[in-house]
């Protein structure tokens, strides 16, 4: 059974939620407005832990025989898996730095990055791609040969970060070991009430790698916003 999180009054002042004023009147003081990003990132943080007390156990059972449910956000009833396939960015919060994924509909897909700022670029060739359904409840997709840009210099295969330890699931909630492809979640992308949704209201998750706090980047579909690739 998942519990839920219950914050202290001085985190839920600095999110600006209102407490209960004590008898000496410490909680009194208005609430702390935290940065935008520092915001997304805590309400992404939160959402994650709430959804995983709406999900129920589906028999999924960690290393040591605690049961796992999935923690995402669940996808849209009208998802399909044609869904996955065309174009998803990376947002990494720098527009500098251009991570596109190129999902085909006969199973393979390329990769692509470019830094403008060092002027360093990868192209992949056509490799693989597959779906796996979860027993928790979740979807992932595996991404054969995929390497991971958002952290070195120059992209790198998933297996160069377990000198650091291994991956974190933040859907499952556990460590997972890559060697030669990539593993995205497939997640809903509803969590932020103002924002807008995005597009097919589907997100892919990266898992969080070794050393890294705090929620893990995510691709989504570029079908309207096209940025303009380098020649190559």
């Amino acid at each position: 059974m998942a519990h839920c999180p219950v914050f202290p009054k001085h985190q839920r002042r600095e999110l600006g939620v209102p407490v209960s004023p004590t008898s000496d009147g410490t909680d009194l003081a208005p609430p702390r407005v935290l940065p935008r990003p520092l915001m997304l990132l805590i309400l992404h943080s939160i959402a994650i832990a709430l959804a995983a007390c709406a999900q129920t156990e589906r028999g999924v059972e960690a290393r040591d025989g605690t049961a796992i449910s999935w923690a995402c956000e669940p996808l849209p009833a009208s998802f399909d898996t044609s869904d996955l396939v065309g174009e998803w960015e990376a947002e990494y919060g720098d527009a500098s730095r251009l991570d596109r994924l190129v999902i085909r509909e006969d199973g393979t897909y390329s990769q692509i990055f470019y830094d403008s700022h060092t002027d360093y670029r990868y192209v992949s060739g056509e490799n693989r791609w597959r779906v796996e359904q979860r027993a928790s409840g979740g979807l992932y997709v595996h991404v054969e040969g995929m390497l991971f840009c958002d952290l070195e210099e120059e992209c790198v295969a998933p297996e160069t970060q377990l000198r650091d330890g291994s991956f974190f699931d933040t859907c499952e909630r556990q460590r997972v070991v890559l060697r030669g492809e990539l593993i995205l979640a497939v997640v809903g992308d509803q969590s932020y009430p103002g924002l807008p949704t995005a597009p097919r209201g589907i997100a892919l998750l990266h898992m969080r790698p070794p050393g890294r706090e705090g929620p893990p980047f995510r691709f989504v579909l570029a079908l309207e916003q096209e940025q303009a690739l380098p020649e190559y």
